[in-house]
């Protein structure tokens, strides 16, 4: 109490000037004491959010890391993709390969068995007789003119023959012999032509009247006749000296 009283008698005492300083001196001790304590708060919370935001940068820095890994991944994926997608079409393109040379064995094996069945008609036997005689057996008939036609092949061919219609006789110079052979037939025409009706798939033929044409068989020979000679032409024949050459033409 005495403390007190000596402190209000020497207040009262104080000139107002003093008393004026010692007033704003405490009020600036509380506003930096108040400063203080505020800024001390500021700096927790600042502390706290700079915490925060480290250990959020952290994190980032953690996502980034992990996004750079799926990244990496995601791009050593695409490259793998890419390397099957490239095997896979050198693989194709193989296969295409194979493919063609396939194809192409195929057709040429068919072309080889094509060869290899088909008809195959040349002029003569095999033991090379061309054409020949052959008289009948009656005396009094005339004798054929025949050509031999021989299919080697596997399978039968249309054929059809014919001469031009021309003969050449060659004997003794300065003599103009007839052999006597008389040919039949029309002059060489080819295959009778063919064709089929659409509504019933009927196919005929049309030919010329006295057209030769005829099937041989895979394998045989055809006797075409090509004409016909007296008995007496064809006995002289060998005393005559003369011979003949036939002009014509065989279609199959």
């Amino acid at each position: 109490m005495e403390y007190i009283t000596r402190l209000k008698i020497a207040w009262a005492k104080t000139h107002i000037v003093n008393k004026l300083t010692f007033l704003l001196t405490l009020v600036i001790a509380g506003a930096n004491l108040t400063y203080v304590i505020y800024a001390r708060k500021q700096f927790i919370t600042m502390s706290g959010q700079l915490g925060q935001m480290q250990a959020a940068s952290g994190q980032t820095d953690k996502l980034i890391c992990l996004y750079q890994q799926q990244l990496a991944q995601l791009t050593k994926q695409a490259a793998d993709t890419h390397e099957l997608a490239t095997q896979a079409g050198k693989q194709a393109d193989r296969a295409l390969l194979q493919a063609d040379a396939t194809n192409r064995i195929a057709k040429l094996t068919q072309d080889t068995l094509t060869v290899s069945q088909r008809s195959y008609v040349t002029i003569g036997t095999k033991d090379g007789v061309v054409a020949k005689f052959i008289p009948s057996q009656d005396l009094k008939q005339s004798a054929e003119l025949v050509v031999y036609f021989q299919n080697s092949g596997h399978v039968p061919a249309k054929i059809a023959w014919g001469t031009s219609g021309l003969a050449f006789v060659a004997g003794i110079p300065g003599t103009n012999q007839s052999s006597g052979i008389k040919y039949s037939g029309p002059p060489f025409l080819g295959i009778p032509a063919r064709t089929r009706d659409k509504k019933t798939g009927t196919i005929a033929e049309h030919g010329v009247p006295g057209q030769q044409s005829a099937v041989i068989a895979g394998d045989s020979i055809l006797v075409a006749p090509i004409g016909e000679i007296s008995p007496q032409d064809l006995a002289d024949l060998p005393t005559k000296n003369v011979s003949t050459l036939v002009m014509g033409g065989y279609q199959y």
